[in-house]
């Protein structure tokens, strides 16, 4: 039986996911309160908003935000030209600050976000604060946060651009509520694809993405809860009926993300114990970037 109130609800919505732009959305009702958080900034104020509308959700309720990293299709330009950003500010892990002071991006500059370490508050609602806690793993050079949200014993995994999953991130995930990851590439599209080798070899090599196959494994560790929502599929080197697919053997729904039409709602299930697992997904690749 889930722990939370009957009347909250936690609900995790993907406007969008993929290279062109990613941005998700947590709606925590409580009582006739709404309030919304997004995760990651990669499309434009205007595209939000109207993204937002046509889902039924009203871009004033939006009181904060959490970013993964700072890759422009997940940090956009132009919130540095909005009007405002979410009242609570965007929280930007403490790894990637300086990069955050360096380029401006999103409007991040000094006094417009909010450096967190774990755990760490995102918004205090009078149901309880929604909480974050991160690790971080490998993704290009500067890596990349996967974080961990709860809210009134609900939680959500989010796993996003990851290079390999680590015994660290399994632990962190371990029976999540709900787990939101990429299931970015299926290896033979792949390897027949004409993207030019440097190119294959930075998304397979362990700095990267998850491949189908990855992201299952990974999912079979973890022992969500609830559902799998599959993030940032290749729409050249992926698609919806593959990682659906691969990851028909763990048992739980599974919803494709897409990068043109949001999706959602999808209800945050209720954590599981935790416990530590011992192996790692792609064995033989960095553990973590080191900072």
């Amino acid at each position: 039986m889930s722990p939370h109130s009957p009347d909250t609800s936690f609900d995790l919505f993907v406007l969008g996911s993929g290279s062109r732009g990613n941005v998700s959305v947590l709606r925590l009702r409580f009582g006739v309160e709404e309030r919304l958080v997004l995760i990651d900034l990669g499309l434009s104020p205007r595209r939000v908003g109207k993204l937002l509308e046509s889902l039924g959700l009203r871009a004033d309720r939006v009181a904060g935000a959490v970013l993964t990293h700072l890759d422009s299709d997940h940090c956009h330009e132009g919130w540095a030209r909005a009007d405002g950003l979410p009242s609570e500010g965007v929280l930007v892990h403490w790894a990637h600050a300086r990069r955050a002071d360096r380029l401006g991006g999103c409007g991040l500059v000094e006094g417009k976000y909010r450096t967190f370490a774990d755990p760490a508050s995102v918004l205090d609602t009078p149901a309880g604060p929604l909480t974050v806690s991160a690790v971080m793993c490998a993704h290009d050079d500067q890596g990349v946060a996967v974080l961990r949200f709860g809210w009134q014993g609900m939680s959500l995994g989010y796993a996003t651009d990851v290079g390999c999953v680590t015994e660290e991130v399994v632990e962190h995930l371990d029976r999540v509520g709900t787990l939101a990851i990429e299931s970015n590439y299926c290896p033979e599209m792949q390897a027949a694809s004409e993207r030019p080798e440097f190119l294959k070899r930075r998304i397979t090599g362990g700095h990267g993405h998850l491949s189908n196959q990855e992201s299952a494994r990974a999912v079979g560790l973890i022992r969500p809860e609830g559902d799998v929502v599959l993030l940032h599929l290749s729409s050249e080197c992926n698609r919806p009926e593959r990682a659906i697919s691969a990851h028909a053997g763990h048992g739980r729904r599974v919803i494709v993300s897409g990068q043109d039409e949001p999706s959602g709602p999808v209800a945050v299930a209720a954590s599981g114990r935790t416990g530590r697992a011992q192996v790692v997904v792609k064995p033989g690749a960095a553990q973590m970037v080191m900072w």
